[in-house]
């Protein structure tokens, strides 16, 4: 034995050595309250930035001020990891939605068993919107942001089409179509 480890027991009375390095809870700041907020905070919008994740922080918890390594470090040990973000809209699949598309699904079965000519008709629009595409989410899981299914006026493009001819009638609008320029559409087709 070493003279500097006889003076140590001699002095402190101990014969085990202390642990060395590793996490040291009492002197870590972010505390596990924190992370819980972190996590809600992902939890609540999974788009928002280290940075103004940092603001809440330094919001609810008066007194703490981290750097972005710090929340982005916790984040990933709390495995989250950044990917593209999956929109699903509001309207997306409720009950009531899903009803409506069973009845829709039997009456066209029922008009495909009859040999009526089909016609399809939808209409799309070239959206001009931006948002941010990358977020935040567990491992395994996607990244959604839940959007209002409509975000303003654009490019609307009305089509029908039919599975024996193929493309039967187009025709570009400016703005939301209405329901006489519906009809209209409609019309033009037959």
């Amino acid at each position: 034995m070493s003279l500097a480890t006889a003076r140590r027991v001699v002095t402190t009375g101990r014969t085990t050595l202390l642990p060395r390095g590793g996490f040291r809870p009492a002197k870590s700041k972010v505390t596990p309250e924190i992370r819980g907020a972190i996590q809600q905070y992902l939890d609540k919008n999974c788009q928002y930035t280290l940075r103004e994740m940092q603001t809440f922080v330094a919001a609810d918890f008066a007194g703490t001020k981290f750097s972005v390594q710090t929340i982005s470090r916790h984040i990933l040990g709390m495995l989250y990891t950044v990917k593209q973000v999956r929109i699903e809209p509001a309207t997306c699949n409720n009950d009531i939605n899903k009803q409506k598309r069973r009845e829709f699904v039997l009456k066209l079965k029922q008009n495909q068993d009859n040999g009526d000519y089909i016609v399809y008709y939808d209409e799309t629009n070239y959206n001009v919107y931006c948002k941010r595409r990358f977020g935040r989410s567990k491992k395994g899981t996607r990244a959604t942001v839940v959007l209002p299914p409509s975000k303003g006026p654009n490019l609307q493009v009305q089509y029908a089409v039919s599975a024996e001819q193929g493309l039967v009638h187009y025709k570009l609008e400016r703005g939301s179509i209405r329901m006489e320029q519906n009809a209209l559409f409609v019309e033009e087709v037959y």
